[in-house]
């Protein structure tokens, strides 16, 4: 069998596959004399090449097989052996359901080996000297592994309930939140369950309040619409094409990365109306313009369905990471591989992870309830609690309008959006935020804005403007 280089090798190497599969079935006595004295031998009504899958897919054509020649003895074991023989060893897999066909994967299963630890404990002291690290797990090697989300951009994540998806999302986060104030990193949090997100909705990198519902979720991706144009003006004004490239060349006024993380992605695409719901079409829409741009999302579901983990949806997934799923379907919902299905159910944490075309296995890393309720509660250095947009907006209500966070009145002068300045959602999501903060209080009249508390947030104030090259906020 030859070398394969890329894909075009691999189509033609697929229809060298039906070839030697037929004749060895031939071989093996899979074919019948008709009376004329042709011979009658296994066909095949489709061929092709699945590249999401990197695997050849032969559907045989079950409507013409030769008489006493029955599906379930081409699937057998020994049948199965004879053909990976036949085609230089690659792994062969019948799917024998309606129909049958066999599956021939040029990229072996990942392999699950011994070496990988039961447990493994997060140690943020392995952090790597990169920015925006986050924590995969232990690999084969016994090595901590770690990744920039600058590298991995959207990520999918899957897995049946226990397998470890819940781990992996808190310990994202507790790496992310620990080593990037929120000027360097904003949140928006959406969980239709309101269980799983809800210990961390108080830090100050969450921009606005937890979404647990289709209408707030709706608000969130609408804000980051926004957001996304704002940037994406910003980013033409001095020729930058990422994150890192913008703030390198307008180091006065960096811009954060945003994170949007979604847990049950599934139970909310249902609650909105499905896959092609506004809802489901945003978020695949923010998806694929918002990761040039610094805006990435971060999705999770225990009960993928190929409706909604699409191929809309997987095309905007430049990362996919599974732990142990309950059928080999759901498996290949997620990564186009059964390989999570087989992943030990006594091995919370072991996951499948698909990156740059290549699949490893991983134990994931383990995080007590106390850690989590350590860092979900941990408290920020003041200097670092305000962007230099919530630094402007507090100026202005400070200095302009006694302490008055009136949206109207503060957008006017912060001018539009459209113009490089900030939009009335992201005004309504600050202030949301800061209300549940205790940052903004009501006075009991519904017709008055919320004001700034600075018996809550004086010393906050004072201490941001105490830093060298920060502009002063009246107190």
């Amino acid at each position: 069998m030859q070398t394969l280089n890329n894909q075009t090798d691999r189509v033609t190497l697929t229809t060298e596959v039906a070839g030697i599969f037929r004749q060895t079935l031939t071989r093996l006595g899979f074919c019948q004399r008709t009376a004329d004295g042709d011979l009658w031998q296994v066909a095949f009504r489709d061929v092709g090449y699945y590249p999401p899958g990197d695997a050849a897919v032969l559907v045989v054509d079950v409507h013409r097989l030769p008489h006493k020649v029955t599906t379930l003895a081409l699937a057998d074991k020994v049948v199965i052996h004879e053909l990976s023989t036949a085609v230089g060893g690659y792994p062969v897999q019948a799917v024998n359901t309606t129909g049958l066909l066999y599956l021939v994967r040029y990229t072996p299963p990942a392999q699950i080996t011994a070496r990988l630890p039961k447990r493994a404990d997060l140690d943020l002291a392995s952090r790597p000297a990169v920015p925006y690290a986050v924590p995969l797990g232990i690999d084969q090697g016994g090595r901590p592994r770690w990744e920039s989300l600058l590298r991995l951009l959207n990520v999918l994540v899957g897995g049946a309930p226990g397998g470890g998806k819940s781990g992996l999302l808190n310990a994202w986060l507790a790496a992310l939140t620990q080593a990037h104030p929120p000027d360097e990193l904003r949140l928006s949090l959406i969980d239709p369950k309101g269980v799983e997100l809800h210990g961390w909705r108080h830090l100050p990198h969450v921009l606005g309040s937890l979404a647990e519902t289709p209408e707030e979720a709706r608000r969130v991706l609408e804000l980051l619409r926004d957001e996304i144009d704002r940037r994406k003006r910003l980013f033409q004004a001095v020729g930058a094409r990422s994150l890192a490239g913008y703030n390198h060349l307008v180091p006065q006024a960096p811009l954060p990365l945003h994170l949007v993380v979604i847990d049950e992605l599934t139970d909310l695409t249902i609650q909105a109306g499905g896959p092609k719901s506004d809802l489901f079409l945003k978020l695949i829409s923010a998806a694929s313009i918002g990761r040039a741009l610094g805006i990435q999302f971060l999705l999770a579901t225990q009960s993928p369905r190929a409706e909604i983990v699409n191929g809309n949806l997987k095309a905007v997934m430049n990362t996919r990471i599974a732990f142990r799923t309950a059928s080999r379907e759901d498996s290949r919902v997620i990564m186009d591989r059964p390989d999570a299905a087989d992943l030990s159910a006594d091995r919370p944490g072991r996951m499948v992870v698909a990156l740059d075309g290549k699949v490893r296995v991983y134990q994931g890393y383990y995080l007590s309830d106390e850690a989590l309720h350590t860092f979900q509660g941990v408290a920020q250095q003041p200097s670092s609690l305000f962007t230099p947009d919530e630094q402007r907006v507090l100026r202005i209500a400070l200095d302009e309008l006694g302490g008055a966070f009136a949206i109207g009145e503060i957008y006017a002068r912060t001018g539009p959006a459209s113009a490089g300045g900030v939009s009335k959602r992201w005004l309504e999501h600050i202030a949301a935020a800061w209300e549940a903060r205790g940052w903004l209080v009501r006075d009991g009249d519904p017709t008055h804005p919320r004001r700034v508390d600075m018996d809550v947030v004086g010393s906050l104030l004072r201490a941001v403007v105490t830093e060298p090259g920060t502009e002063r906020i009246s107190t």
